[in-house]
């Protein structure tokens, strides 16, 4: 008796552990904007910086829609990230944001661009007298900004619907 018990058991689990593995779907990566990816050649920096774009599909009921945008620093660790958040908080269910295009600016030299003055010191507080410290060159930030304002905004509403 007890044997036909555990064989019934046995035979239930497996029963009700069967359609758990036959309904299992495999996840899809998520995609709703576009994403393009740019190399502007940029005379105040001397130097190529690649952009990241990311703007929403063409709506064709309004196909002249205007969109607003929002620059990226750091546009290589933050892009992909910020990107699904911007699509999913501006779904029509959602719609915490209006959408957007986002403009992701890659770093070449991040102490260089995002620091305002030339730095003497290390990491440390201490004299800086290398030249390899990665804290050199420091205090582009006004050539940085020059290149967002005059070269990379430009281009973003040339060529995009802003």
């Amino acid at each position: 008796m007890i044997r036909q018990i555990l064989s019934f058991l046995a035979g239930f689990a497996v029963f009700l552990f069967l359609p758990i593995s036959s309904t299992a779907q495999q996840s899809q990566a998520y995609v709703k904007g576009v994403n393009e990816v740019v190399t502007l050649p940029s005379s105040t920096l001397n130097e190529d910086r690649t952009i990241l774009i990311h703007h929403p599909a063409i709506d064709s009921a309004n196909p002249n829609k205007a969109y607003q945008v929002l620059y990226l620093l750091d546009g290589e660790s933050h892009f992909n990230l910020l990107s699904q958040y911007a699509d999913y908080l501006s779904r029509w269910d959602v719609d915490v944001i209006p959408e957007l295009i986002i403009v992701g600016i890659v770093n070449t030299k991040r102490a260089r661009d995002l620091t305002p003055s030339e730095s003497i010191f290390n990491y440390y507080g201490k004299p800086d007298t290398t030249t390899g410290s990665y804290i050199r060159p420091s205090g582009g930030n006004g050539k940085f900004l020059q290149f967002i304002k005059e070269e990379l905004m430009p281009y973003v509403e040339s060529h995009y619907k802003t």
